[in-house]
């Protein structure tokens, strides 16, 4: 089998098992294991591939594409990293409905006039505060 296939192999499964460790240590930022083992495995093939080749101090530090311990390795990391910047998104910004209308990525309001304010409050759906 080719050295190259293996290697993307390696990166794949290594990735996927740093998501699923990540998961399984960290309860409270678990995103279930099928989110896990999907970003990791995602992670897995930019980590152990694709980064060495856009940063070749990382390259050199695994000692480019024949080292399997060290693409290994370095896809492992990466594969836990992933599902862990992920679990810092608020819930409703990681679902397939994440949408900037279910306030993901909220502008605040003009600060203009309270007209503009009350305006932007009823397109945005937001309710307005009240004074008490």
């Amino acid at each position: 089998m080719d050295p190259q296939i293996i290697s993307w192999i390696v990166s794949l499964i290594a990735g996927s098992a740093g998501g699923n460790i990540v998961g399984a240590l960290l309860k409270n930022r678990n995103l279930g294991p099928m989110l896990n083992t999907v970003l990791g495995l995602v992670g897995g093939g930019l980590g152990g591939k694709i980064l060495p080749l856009l940063v070749p101090a990382i390259g050199s530090l695994v000692g480019g594409g024949d080292n399997l311990v060290g693409t290994g390795g370095l896809s492992a990391i990466v594969g836990a990293l992933l599902p862990l910047i992920v679990s810092f998104l608020p819930a409703r910004c990681r679902g397939p409905r994440a949408a900037p209308s279910r306030g993901c990525w909220r502008r605040a309001p003009p600060a203009d006039s309270p007209a503009e304010r009350r305006r932007w409050r009823r397109t945005r759906r937001f309710p307005a505060r009240r004074s008490a």
